[in-house]
């Protein structure tokens, strides 16, 4: 299906029907972005409801970015599935879709941005596939992570309560496992050398390093000791 073009003054955008949807895009470097990149030029109409899946081209080029304000006040979603091939989410891109209930983000993206998920009272379930690549994902502030709502995440599937940190992370993000008070445990490797900055309610959650760690861990600050998930967390050796 051949994709229409539309000109305005700053930016040019194509459009795309998909599945019976009006999929706004723009073209960067050979890679498709959803939306105009504004809040008055969004992905799809606000009108649409129910569950939708990214998709993983338009107009032949690979979609790879989910832009700002994409799906901003699209209160009538349910469900967002993003593709694998999808590698960052901008800012205010689901801001107000107070609707959304699920999300499913893949391990190919690397950032979200700052609010994208502000406003999404009703989420209820964040689905991944690989905890590696969530620890890596650059979360732009508190509300860029849908977790602080669904306070809980399911890996492929399955929901996860005692969350065990693969060896191969080095670094645990900032605001990660913000509010996900569905864990009840957590186990963090040696190899962890950095735990960024998530704030939230402390609450108690026991974090286990998977083998004795060195020096003292007493300290409020240490790793193993600051706010896991929205949550003062308890050292157990």
């Amino acid at each position: 299906m051949m994709a229409t073009i539309f000109m305005s003054w700053t930016s040019f955008a194509l459009t795309e029907v998909v599945d019976g949807i009006t999929w706004t895009y723009t073209v960067e470097n050979g890679c498709a972005s959803v939306g105009g990149g504004s809040s008055s030029s969004p992905a799809i109409p606000k009108s649409t409801s129910g569950a939708i899946t990214i998709p993983s081209n338009l107009g032949g080029y690979a979609v790879t970015n989910i832009g700002s304000y994409a799906f901003y006040g699209c209160s009538g979603l349910t469900s967002v599935t993003m593709h694998s091939g999808v590698a960052s989410v901008g800012p205010a891109a689901f801001r107000s879709c107070s609707g959304l209930t699920s999300v499913t983000i893949p391990r190919s993206v690397a950032n979200i941005g700052n609010q994208a998920f502000d406003g999404c009272s009703k989420l209820a379930n964040v689905h991944v596939d690989d905890v590696a690549s969530w620890c890596r994902i650059s979360f732009g502030n508190y509300y860029s992570n849908p977790l602080v709502y669904a306070n809980k995440f399911y890996m492929n599937g399955e929901l996860v309560t005692n969350l065990e940190i693969p060896s191969s992370v080095t670094t645990i993000g900032d605001f990660a496992f913000s509010k996900c008070s569905g864990l009840t445990s957590v186990t963090i490797p040696d190899t962890v050398t950095r735990i960024g900055a998530y704030g939230g309610a402390s609450i108690g959650i026991n974090v286990k390093r998977s083998r004795e760690a060195k020096g003292s861990e007493t300290d409020e600050t240490s790793p193993t000791r600051r706010a896991v998930c929205g949550k003062t967390a308890r050292t157990v050796r």
